[in-house]
């Protein structure tokens, strides 16, 4: 990445680089093709030890940036995952936990707490099916109805919905935009699993089917959301960007190997060793 790190940035970005390696190394990833779940639940909770999940997350509520630039550091996280090719949904499990610390409401502690740990996912469900999809066009429905909220709609594409644990729904109310939690086992939820050439992500449709929850799922205030909404989605597309850089990196290296091998076949032999000590050092 073009900038310059902090010791404590160049810490973070060294330690997740070498459990990366360790953990995941390509013939792993490559075997988790035909995994259900695309990751390792222990391996997501080791990571979460290491940062992964609270950087976005305020202090009071157990996270905290190593710079105090914290959208900076998630991205060297997210850059290193690109350039691997690493498992687990960081992009989704980051944007939900950014949310929950940002309601500031101590009824979503347990579940925030739980993510910070990594014993728990979640993931973010906004887009649907729609190929006009964005805030004007949500057709989720959630209106109140006496003490709670009813979710009927389609989502879909949903990252890691069928490994998560949390759901948060992105619907329309009568009085606007509303983002309500839901436990991927509330009666009503349905995944059916998508069809991808992702090595290890796993996207899925969910369907909310007259799903009922009290009205203190929801996030923040009923008809509220739109801005949250929106901090969300930059949220993700700088992250999703963070990763494609790192995966571009990693191609453009990989190609100027390849090319100095063909003028020098030594080279690739000096590249891997150069490697090797990189990822042991």
């Amino acid at each position: 990445m073009l900038t310059e790190l902090t010791a404590d940035q160049e810490m973070l970005r060294e330690t997740t680089a070498r459990f990366l390696a360790a953990e995941v190394p390509v013939d792993k990833i490559r075997g988790l093709r035909a995994d259900a779940a695309g990751f390792d639940l222990d391996f997501w909770r080791r990571g979460a030890e290491l940062g992964w999940t609270s950087l976005l997350v305020s202090e009071a509520d157990g996270g905290g940036s190593v710079s105090g630039s914290a959208l900076a550091d998630l991205c060297m996280i997210a850059h290193e995952f690109g350039a691997r090719a690493a498992p687990g949904p960081l992009v989704a499990t980051n944007v939900v936990a950014a949310a929950l610390s940002a309601a500031g409401e101590e009824r979503f502690a347990p579940v925030l707490e739980s993510l910070l740990s990594g014993a728990s996912v979640a993931s973010w469900c906004h887009a649907e099916p729609s190929s006009q999809a964005g805030p004007r066009q949500v057709a989720l429905r959630c209106p109140a109805e006496g003490g709670d909220v009813v979710l009927n709609g389609v989502k879909r594409p949903v990252e890691a919905a069928g490994q998560a644990d949390y759901l948060l729904v992105t619907g329309r109310a009568a009085e606007g935009l509303t983002q309500v939690l839901v436990p991927v086992d509330t009666a009503g939820v349905s995944t059916e699993p998508m069809r991808t050439i992702d090595l290890t992500r796993r996207f899925s449709v969910v369907r909310f089917n007259e799903v009922r929850l009290p009205a203190s799922a929801v996030v923040g205030e009923l008809g509220g959301a739109a801005a949250q909404i929106e901090r969300q989605a930059q949220l993700a597309a700088v992250l999703g960007n963070a990763e494609a850089v790192g995966a571009l990196q990693a191609a453009f290296d990989m190609t100027g190997r390849t090319r100095r091998a063909r003028r020098d076949p030594t080279a690739v032999c000096r590249g891997r060793a150069r490697a090797g000590r990189a990822g042991s050092g």
